[in-house]
């Protein structure tokens, strides 16, 4: 079961570092713009204009587009995985079926488990590594 939790911590994560990084691409467009308008201003009057600033910013732009795009191809296989996963979950049933129900629904910890379920630590370990498994292989 760990690498169905795995994923799904990594899926908010590449959320939110994707909406960071959009944020920061909405900034790096108005600092060029705002650049733009002041090369404009000090074109007309200086011969010798330096645009670095103009150049930094249309590179940190394009490092953005690019960790951009890694994230959202990240993101993507990490719902195709997810979606194949949940195919898995669907099939769990008996002892399998509850105790994900247990972790996943009414985030019950492996003591409250082993409370509700009578069964021994040993065998819901053992069973968490077959639900693993599964998953990660994508199989009932």
């Amino acid at each position: 079961m760990n690498y169905y939790f795995e994923q799904k911590r990594d899926k908010i994560l590449c959320e939110k570092r994707l909406h960071t990084l959009n944020k920061k691409l909405e900034i790096i467009e108005k600092q060029i713009n705002n650049c733009t308008s002041e090369m404009k201003e000090l074109c007309v009057g200086f011969s010798n204009f330096s645009n670095d600033k103009y150049d930094n910013y249309l590179i940190q732009k394009e490092d953005i587009k690019k960790e951009i795009n890694l994230k959202e191809s990240l993101l993507k296989a990490i719902n195709e995985d997810l979606d194949a996963m949940q195919i898995a979950i669907e099939n769990f049933d008996g002892v399998e079926g509850l105790i994900f129900k247990m972790l996943e629904k009414d985030k019950l910890n492996i003591t409250q488990i082993i409370a509700r379920t009578g069964y021994s630590k040993t065998t819901i370990y053992r069973y968490l590594e077959k639900m693993n498994e599964k998953l990660k292989n994508g199989k009932k």
